[in-house]
This record gives C-alpha cells, structure tokens and sequence, in this order.
C-alpha cells in the first residue's frame, strides 16, 4: 500500500518492523514494563507477538486463524494482574492466572457466537494494576489475521475502511488498483496532522437502505463503528438514500501511538432480530427481543504514530435529530422487514410514525440518527425492550401508546427532549361487498376467504364492484380502480383466467390480494401433458439423469433426487444414514433420514437398532412440544413424521400439521422454505388456500424484467437470482397441482424456459448465473413434475397398503422359519389391531413390511438398496451366495455333515453392522435350514428309539414299541426322516404288537356256546378292529392267529343267532313307530298286520295312518283304527287314514272338537263303530274316495257327527258356499 511520501515515514518503519519479527526477538520486562511477552493460543498453536511501542503489541506475523486467547506474561505475578480486557466484538473475556505456568494471566473469549467469523483484524484491549502503587495501565493487541482481506470476504465494507486526512483525501492512492485484496493492518509513522476521517464505500450502485431490495443484509450500513485507543465505539452515519459514501465524524489523535480500528459489526442472517434457529438449547426466546446469530466482522486497524502537538477538540452542542427509521419487528422466519412511515421536521420539532392498528408484535424497531456523529440517544427504559447497534426494539400498545420521547445528548452535554407522535391507521383491508356484472359468484363472500371461483354469464367483459373497508385502496394490475359511490369498479376481459384485485389498508403495511378464477374457462389447476414433456426435456439434458448413476451415497439429496426420477433402488449404493451428522440441524437432518429409509424400504422405527422417529420426536421436547426449534425445523419433522405414518405414535401431529399449515399460508414467512411446506402438506390445504398461494407467487415473487422474466425470485437482480429458489418455489407449486407453465410471459420466458436459459451448462444446473454446480434440487423439481406430486408428502402408508401387507402375511405365518415366524406374528398381531384406521399406524406398518421383507423381499418389492461400502457390499453377497449353495432337500445323514450350514452362518454373524445383516435378502433360507437341522436332530432320537427295539419283537415288548409309536407320530410332518430299514423294523414292530394284542383280545371271548348278547359290543368291536387292519396285517394275523380268527367268526354267528330270537315279535305286541302307537294283530310273514290305537301325545294338531310300518325289519299293514283311539284329541284338525285300514273302532273320534277335516284312503273299508264321530267340529268334511262315495256315506251316517258334517268325493271342490265336482275341465 502506498501512502502520501510527504506526511508518512512508512518505509523505514515496515523495515525495522520485518527485522523484529524475523529474528523473534522477545520483549523482556524493564522498571516501566509489567509484560515479560504475550502470545497467542490456539489449539496447541502458539503465535508470538512483538511490542511495537509505547503500551502497543502486535502479532508477529499472519495467523491466518480469528483468535479469542492470548497469554500474558508479566514480570511478577503477585504484583501484576490482568484486571479487564474487552474487544470490539462485545464478548465476555474471561480472565484467570494459569496455574501450571508461572507468571502468566490467560484472556479467552467466552462465547463468540455460534457463527462467529472474523474477516480482517481484531483488536484486544487489556489492563494491568500494579498491586503495589494501585496504579493501572492499559494495553493494546493487535493480531494481523491475514495480511489481506478478499474482497470476497468482506461483508458491506468492501472493499473496506479507508483513511482520510484533516481535509478528507485519501491517504490510501493505491487503494483503488486493489482489485482482488485490500490490507488489514496498516502502519502509518511520523504523521503530523491531529484528525483524520474514515470512509465506507457503497457496497454496490444498486443498494438502498431500509427496503426490502436490500436483503439480505438491509440494516449493516448503520452498523459500522470505528474507535480510536480503546475508546467507546462511535457509529457512522448514512444519508437518508444510502446512495453516498459514509465519512465519518473527525477523529482526533493524541500524542504518540494511536490505534484506530474500523469494522462491520453484522448480521450473518437476512433479517434483524431473526431467532437464533439451531445450536442453544434454549427455549426462552423472549419477543421483543434480538436473538441475530452472530455474524461477520471486517476490520481495519491502523496504527498512528502522531507526532506533531495534541490538540484539544472542540465540543459539539447539537442535539438535533435528522432522520427516524422505523420498521417493524421480525421473529423467527414469519416475517419480513416492512418500512413504516415517518415524518421530521427539525424546525418544528415535529416527528411522527404512522404505524398499523393491528400489529403482529407489540413492537417496532426504530433507529434514530442525530445530525452530530457525537451526539448520544437515549430512550425511556420502560420502552426499551432490546438494542442492537443502533436498532431499538420498542414496546408499544397498539392504538394507545400515542408517543415516544426521545433525549439527544450532545458532545458537549446538552440535552434536548424530542417527542416522537405515534399515528395508528386502520388496519383493514377486506372486501365488504361485491357484485358482478356479466359474471357470478359461486358461493357467498366471507371474512376468511380471499380466494372464489366465477362463471361468466351473458357477452362482454366482467366488471366487478366493490365496497372495500374505509381508507383502503384496491387496485388491479397496479391501478386503482373507478370510484362509484362507496364502490370502486374494476374489468376484466372474459377471457382471464384469474382476476387479483389487491386491497391495502391504510396503514399501507397489511394487504390482501383477492383472486377470482374464471371457471368457465376450464380447470384451475392440473399439469398439462405439454409442461410434463418439457420438464422431461430438460431431464434428459441433465448429464446425472441421463447417466443414470447407481450411485447415491454422498447425501439424502442423492437418495432424493433417484425416488424422485423414479429409478429404481435396487443395486444401488445409498448415503449411509449412520454417519450422518446431527449437529444443529436435528429436525432436517431426522427428517431427510426418515424420507431415505422409506424410500429405502427401511424400518424408519427400528435401523440400526434406533428409532430415528422417536428421536425426532424428542427433538420438540426441547421446545415442550409446541415446536421443533423454527419454521423450517417444523416443516422438515412434518415430512419426517408424516412420511413415518407417525400420526397415533406421535400425540402432537395434529398440532405440528397446523403449524406447517400456518406457516404455509403466513404471505410474511420465507417463500422458499412456506414453498417446501407447501411441498409437504399438497392436499392437506384446501382449493382457496391453493388458489391464494399460486396467486400470491404471482403477485410478488414472479419476475418479470427481461432476460429474468418467469423466475421466481425474492430480488429483481441477477447478481441474488438462485435456481435453488427458484426450483423450491416450483416444487411448491407442483404439489399444489399447479401448471407453472402458466407463469409464461412468451415463447422464450417461462419458469422452465427461463430456468434453462439462466443456469443451465453443458449438462449441469448452476445455483446462480456463472456460479458452480447446483442441480440436486433442479432435478427433484423438474421429475416431480414429470411425474406429478412430490416427494416430500407422497410416502406416508395408506390403510389399503397396510390392509394388503396383512393379507401378504397371513399364509407366511404357516411357510416361514420359526424365526421369521415369531418376528411375523409379533408384527402381524400389532398390525390387525390398527387396520380399520384410516392413518397413523406407520409403527405397525413398517414392523410388519420389515417382518415379511426378511422372509421374501419380492412380497413386498423390497429395494437392494445398501448403505455400505464396496468391499461390505462384496462381504453381503458372499453371505448371499453362501447361503444360495445351500442343499434344498436333507436326510439324517446330513447331520454329520454341517459345514456349509455353519460356514454360512459364521459369515452372516460376521457383518459388523445390524443393518448389514438386513441385506442378505435369502436369510430366511439359513433360518429354514436352521429348522431342518433341528429336525433332524429331533427324527435322529426316533430312530435311535427304532432301532435300539430288538430284532423279533413280541408282547414283552409292547411298552417299549408303544414309546417309539408316541415318539415317532409325535414328530408329524418329521416323520419324513425316517425311512428305509428303519421305517420297516418301525412298522413291523407296530404290526407285531397290534396283532398279538387283537389275538389276545379275542382269546378272551367266551366259548361260543356261552355266548350271550351281553357279548355282542365286544364282539362288534373286534370285528372292526379286523377290518382296520392293512392287508399285510391281516395277512399276518391270519397266518400266525389261525385259532383266534375261527374263534371270532364262531362267536360272530352265535350272535346273530341270539339277536334273531332276540327281534321276534309276539301277537298283542304294542309299539310305538315315530309319534304313533300300534297294537300287533298278525304276525304271519305273509300277512302280519297292526292297528292304530293312538299317538304318542294328545296335543297333536295334524295325524296320517300310513298304510304300512316297518318295526324291527317286518313290515305290518295297518288295517284297523282301534276304539276311542283318539278320544278327547283337543287339538287335532285333521287325519288321515291309510288306504289299508277296514275298520274305525267305537269313539275313534270322540270329542276331537277342532276336527275339521278327515280323509280317507282306504277303499275297502267296511266298518265305522258307534259314536266314532261324536263331539267332532260341526263343520267337518270326510274326503273320500269318489268311486265310494256313496257306500261312505252309508257307512259313515249317524256315527254320533253333527248332521252339518258332510261327506265328499276327492274329487269335489269348494267353492264359496258350496261343492263342485270336475269332470274333465268343466265344474259342475
């Protein structure tokens, strides 16, 4: 760097400096100087540092590395003590004698942040106390970082701090042919001026303060600080346009060595105030209050050799305020910075804020710049809730807080109170009314929906009419529309698809855009065939997807992106979830883990003996469970949980879903990260609140300037365009079945056309115009496209997958192993348990898919996806192979022959890994073989126990022969096993004994002339025991048991014998046939006959005398009904007499009161007895045959009936009142 020759001794003092440092010459102590020497520490390194002047040291050398310990050593220890040291970057230092080495006082920085990052130097301040005289010196150590920053490095500052002299010129001329680096530390000597300025330069043309094209680092301008010697640090300030450079206030040097450092003390996130999203495990975020993740410092130091007269400054006294800003207050990624406006007039005294009636936080974050750099605000305590920088976060209560007072202190002193007046405007923003010309409305409008569908009806365009609420404005494309009364009028053409009307309140912050779709005009959402064909387009010009690489094991994105295209996982190495590093993204990396191993085919529940769902789920305890830590944690545990079917498993689903929904619809939160929940939820929201989102895109984040047109971005410069986004944005969109092809400006500009033109490469996607490689979320976006929905909500288990697993296990709970058995049944019985849900049981689910893929992956079309390095993938198929070679079929020979069984168990025991184990897809083949053996070592006692039975076996023998016949039908199915001469001595001992046994049985029969019938169950049973018998045992028996088999067929005959005696029946001989009783009146065979003399019960309502009965094999006509056999029958209404009967005995009938109808069949009956129709129903009929008509009548008349009984040909026919007989088809 080259410096004004005429004011700055440079040279000679950058020399003497290098031959310092070179040598390593240690500064030592004298009566003036407590330091014996100070050095840097970092992990084990030690960097030296020299004294360069007065109380001033600094490093020797570039550290290359941002430092928060040094040590120092001082000449006594009990004498001398380190009592404060502090830096610019506000940390706590921590101060303390280092016990081990003697004389040394240790300063560490307790805390730099969780995203700490120094770009330039540091400066450190520190004092000493002289525990003897009480006096205390402080110190100055300044630590050379890099000996250049990049310009890449620096934050708003670049190309960084520049010197200015008394009269503003720069001190730095070759600062501007510092292209690529400017200096860190820069050494000026001899300099004879009392003052010099600072300057910042704008980062670049285009940046304006305090609007949102600022982000992402809107508020940094105001942040820049300088200090000289350890004094308080003083901040710049800004025009009113940001469009200046920033010079600041004269800052005065004193005599001898000064050190004046300049930095950028900043924001490493997009918005002020944004929540610190990962690394505490605090949950007390406080609103109102800045949790900015620590950020970036650049720093410049120069150090100052004044040599000429130290003059004294002159005071300011002004205390006047020259410009407010005022925005509102921002909180985890729900929202955005919003200007509110402000008004100052310093003559006046008059300043005001028009702020919104309805606030999301009760608080605003103000900045006020005085017109003197010197000048000090202060704001009442009470108000104050935080402070960053020179940001207040200031509560208010909305509508009521009507003021904010203001003290400006001058340099001098003086004091001025300005009072800050607080306007609070309506906050409304809703339309109240609507009618529609040429068009209607479908449904009616409502209060919470901004999104309706309307049918054209009649010609011309649509002309809608609105009352919107009082103070607001609508507009259309931009332009407000007709005023007419309370109404404003607004047209559009007949051929939009949509209409958004936008109304903004008149605090101008709170809006709502209204969107009318035109039905008429067809469907509102669906993907074309056209947008699927050119998003495949673009895929096939993608060198991964055109290669179709087998490999995906560098992250979740590579896993992703192959589900994604839809190739298939089998064969194909995947990212290795066990590695994976949680550190501060717990929710999304959980989530991503869980998302891999569904696709996977994995048990997100059980991998590796962990239940990666619960240790997600555990994550929202640290936020008792009403969040995961912030919106995006939020919206990656939904995928997780949701992709687990964690629904029952997981009480707080519901309130998770609602959060993600919430933050979906929030238009102030993060679009990229609201487009991945729009990703995740898809059908979760309802058709208005899609309709609200694909239009909101429309309406603020759609660009249209030229090359830019159809991407979606926060910004309208291509330096801040990221394909990233845009893609995320798409993904959004497509899930929500949107075409986004309907985004088209023309031909060349839509978002795929213009994402091709913008980052695309030579068969690579770039993250930005001329940036490098960034395609994993451009191919998930452009196949969901191509193959509709997304990936990140269409994997949670349905109850038909479930229902289909159940029915897949069902017959393997019969076929598998008994180890894939019991781990099937224990998931199987969990399963039907929740199979009637309609979601939530993807615990059961994955337990039972994992269960049946052990036994068949092809069940359930399992992908080989492996998580495992080559060389443990050739160990997996090994294992495989090994068990493939296999025998299919074993005899009990094969018990002594175990070597490939064991060889193959040895090395499935020997992956090192569970889930290793998981890939050997034909285990269930080593678990059957595993039951064969114990089988066969179960036959292998059997046919010990056969063959250890004697050679002729007898009766002696029988309880020995009756173990092996228990022990071998014990075996079942195993009994397979036994064979050959073993299977023959077992069933020639079985058939030894059975005879022998049957001989002896029948041995003790009596003789048969002692036979009795008492005999006959005996006999019966041993008959039928002889003809069980297979033909060689019958064979057997009736060669070795002559004397037993006549013995038998002798006592068979003398039984029948008896029995023929026993079945004969006598003449007088009552029997009962069914419910009918019956006396023996013939016994002859050729005609033994019977008569009817009653039923069974008297309580019977309908009686047929048959014709014949059949009684102990002899059949006997029935001719005869005896007397009163029927007598006082209640509740008979009818009987009928057989056509053998010949005679009705005496008051056969008597008293049948309900009899009603009589029919009789016989045709050769000759006698009807006294009084047999006596007491019978007045209106009884006696059907009889036709031919007999007449003698019946005879035959029947004054039996005792009543005269109104009639008797009938079974020919005649009742109709109405009387008879008729048919004679061929014609009723006479």
């Amino acid at each position: 760097m080259i410096f004004n020759s005429s004011k700055i001794k440079y040279i000679s003092l950058v020399f003497a400096l290098f031959l310092f440092s070179f040598f390593s010459i240690p500064v030592y102590a004298d009566s003036k100087n407590p330091i014996e020497k100070i050095e840097l520490t970092d992990m084990g390194d030690v960097f030296p540092c020299i004294h360069l002047k007065e109380n001033v040291y600094v490093s020797d050398g570039d550290t290359d590395c941002s430092f928060g310990d040094f040590r120092v050593y001082v000449t006594d220890s009990e004498r001398y003590k380190v009592t404060s040291a502090s830096s610019s970057f506000d940390n706590n230092m921590e101060i303390s004698l280092n016990t081990k080495i003697s004389n040394v006082w240790e300063v560490n920085s307790i805390d730099f942040g969780p995203d700490y990052q120094s770009c330039g130097a540091q400066v450190f301040y520190f004092d000493i106390q002289d525990t003897q005289t009480q006096n205390t010196e402080s110190y100055i150590l300044v630590v050379k970082n890099e000996d250049t920053l990049g310009r890449d490095r620096a934050c708003v500052t670049n190309p960084g701090a520049e010197l200015l002299d008394s009269s503003k010129n720069s001190l730095e001329e070759a600062r501007i042919d510092a292209v690529e680096s400017v200096p860190q530390v820069k050494e000026v000597d001899d300099f004879k001026e009392s003052k010099v300025y600072l300057r910042f330069t704008r980062p670049h043309e285009e940046y304006t303060v305090f609007t949102s094209n600022t982000l992402p680092k809107w508020m940094l301008p105001e942040n820049n600080f300088f200090r000289i010697n350890g004094s308080e640090k003083v901040q710049f300030n800004s025009s009113d346009t940001g469009k200046n450079d920033i010079v600041s206030a004269p800052i005065y040097l004193k005599k001898g060595i000064n050190v004046i450092e300049a930095y950028s003390d900043t924001n490493n996130n997009p918005y002020l105030g944004e929540l610190k999203v990962f690394g505490s495990d605090d949950n007390g975020y406080e609103l109102g209050k800045f949790y900015a993740e620590t950020g970036m410092i650049d720093e410049f130091v120069w150090i100052i050799n004044y040599t000429g007269e130290e003059n004294q400054p002159v005071l300011s006294d002004n205390n006047e305020i020259k410009d407010i800003h005022a925005f509102n207050y921002v909180y985890k990624y729900l929202d955005n910075p919003a200007d509110y406006a402000t008004k100052v007039d310093a003559e006046k005294n008059e300043y005001s804020i028009d702020l919104p009636e309805n606030m999301k936080y009760p608080y605003i974050l103000l900045q006020i710049r005085t017109k003197d750099e010197a000048s000090k605000v202060t704001l009442p305590e009470n108000m104050v809730k935080s402070l960053y920088g020179s940001i207040y976060s200031i509560e208010v209560s909305p509508g009521e807080t009507k003021e904010i007072p203001v003290t400006v202190t001058a340099e001098n002193g003086n004091t001025k109170v300005h009072n800050i007046k607080l306007n609070w405007l309506s906050s409304k923003c809703n339309i109240e009314d609507i009618s529609i010309e040429n068009g209607k409305l479908e449904g009616s409008l409502n209060a919470e929906d901004t999104s309706y569908y309307v049918e054209t009806v009649g010609n011309g365009d649509i002309v809608y009419k609105l009352k919107i609420s009082e103070g607001a404005k609508a507009s259309l494309n931009g332009k407000e529309g007709t005023k007419e009364g309370d109404f404003c009028l607004f047209t559009a053409k007949a051929s939009d698809p949509y209409t958004n009307i936008l109304v903004t309140a008149y605090d101008g912050t709170n809006k709502k855009l209204y969107t009318f779709v035109n039905k008429t005009l067809g469907n509102y959402f669906g993907v074309s065939e056209t947008t699927k064909t050119k998003a495949k387009e673009l895929l096939n010009k993608t060198d991964w997807y055109s290669t179709e690489s087998n490999i995906a094991q560098n992250g979740y994105w590579d896993v992703l992106k192959r589900a994604a295209a839809g190739l298939s996982f089998d064969n194909t190495k995947i990212y290795d979830i066990t590695k994976m590093s949680v550190n501060f993204f717990e929710p999304q990396t959980y989530g991503l883990a869980i998302l891999e191993l569904v696709l996977a085919g994995e048990n997100p529940y059980n991998f590796n003996d962990t239940n990666y769902v619960v240790l997600l789920e555990k994550y929202g305890e640290k936020y008792e469970n009403k969040s995961f830590g912030s919106n995006e944690s939020d919206v990656w545990a939904y995928i997780g949980l949701k992709a687990a079917g964690a629904q029952n498993d997981y009480p707080y689903m519901n309130d998770l879903l609602n959060r993600v929904k919430f933050f979906a619809m929030n238009s102030s939160g993060d679009i990229e990260l609201r487009s991945l929940a729009w990703a995740a939820l898809g059908d979760e929201l309802s058709e208005k609140q899609k309709i609200y989102l694909v239009e909101e895109v429309r309406d603020k984040y759609l660009s249209d300037k030229d090359d830019m047109a159809g991407i979606f971005t926060y910004y309208d410069n291509i330096s801040y365009v990221t394909s990233s986004f845009h893609v995320a944005v798409m993904e959004g969109l497509n899930a929500l079945d949107y075409d986004v092809e309907k985004y088209q400006f023309d031909e060349s500009h839509s978002p795929l056309n213009t994402l091709k033109s913008l980052f695309y490469s030579e068969g690579e996607w770039l993250n930005k115009v001329g940036g490098y490689a960034d395609e994993d979320k451009v191919i998930i976006s452009l196949c969901d496209i191509v193959n509709g929905g997304s990936i990140y909500n269409k994997y949670a288990p349905t109850k038909e997958e479930l229902n289909k697993l159940v029915e897949i296990a069902t017959p393997l709970l019969e076929t598998a192993s008994k180890t894939g058995q019991e781990k099937l049944k224990a998931a199987y019985d969990e399963a039907v348990k929740v199979k009637d849900l309609e979601s939530g049981f993807g615990k059961e689910y994955y337990s039972l898919y994992s269960a049946i893929a052990a036994i068949d992956p092809s069940k359930v079309s399992k992908p080989n996806a492996r998580m495992c390095s080559d060389a443990d993938s050739e160990k997996v198929d090994a294992v495989i192979e090994l068990i493939n070679n296999l025998k299919e079929e074993y005899t009990l020979e094969d018990l002594q022959n175990k070597e490939a069984y064991d060889e193959a168990l040895e090395a499935y025991n020997s992956l090192d890994k569970i889930y290793y184990k998981s890939y050997v897809t034909n285990i269930e083949k080593l678990y059957k073989t595993a039951d064969i053996y114990e089988d066969l070592a179960t036959a292998k006692e059997v046919s010990d126990m056969i063959n250890e039975l004697p050679e002729k076996v007898s009766l002696e023998n029988k309880e020995a022969v009756e173990n092996v016949q228990k022990a071998y039908e014990e075996l079942g199915e195993l009994n397979k096993y036994i064979s050959g001469d073993t299977l023959e001595k077992y069933n020639n001992a079985l058939m030894i004994i059975k005879t022998a046994l049957l001989a002896e049985k029948i041995g003790k029969l009596p003789e048969a002339d002692k036979i009795t019938l008492n005999d006959k169950e005996a006999v019966e049973n041993l008959i039928k025991e002889i003809n069980a018998l297979s033909e060689d045992e019958l064979a057997y028996l009736k060669e070795n048991y002559t004397d037993s088999i006549k013995k038998l067929e002798d006592a068979e005959a003398a039984i029948k014998k008896l029995q023929e005696a026993e079945n004969a029946v006598k003449k007088g001989d009552k029997i009962l046939v069914g419910s009918l009783r019956y006396q023996v009146t013939n016994v002859s065979t050729k005609n033994a006959t019977v008569k009817f003399i009653g039923a069974k019960t008297t309580a019977l309502t309908n009686i047929t005398i048959p014709a014949t009965i059949k009684y102990k094999n002899k059949t006997f006509k029935v001719t005869e009904i005896a007397d009163a056999s029927c007598k006082n029958y209640g509740k008979l209404k009818s009987i009928v007499i057989g056509t053998n009967v010949t005679t009705i005995g005496k008051n056969a009938f008597y008293a049948c009161k309900n009899l009603t109808l009589i029919e009789v069949k016989a045709t050769a009956l000759k006698k009807v007895g006294e009084g047999a129709l006596k007491g019978i129903n007045k209106n009884a009929v006696i059907k009889v045959p036709s031919k007999k008509l007449q003698a019946y009548k005879t035959l029947f008349n004054n039996k005792g009936q009543n005269n109104t009984v009639s008797v009938r040909g079974d020919g005649e026919v009742l109709i109405g009142q009387y008879y008729y007989k048919v004679t061929n088809t014609i009723i006479k």
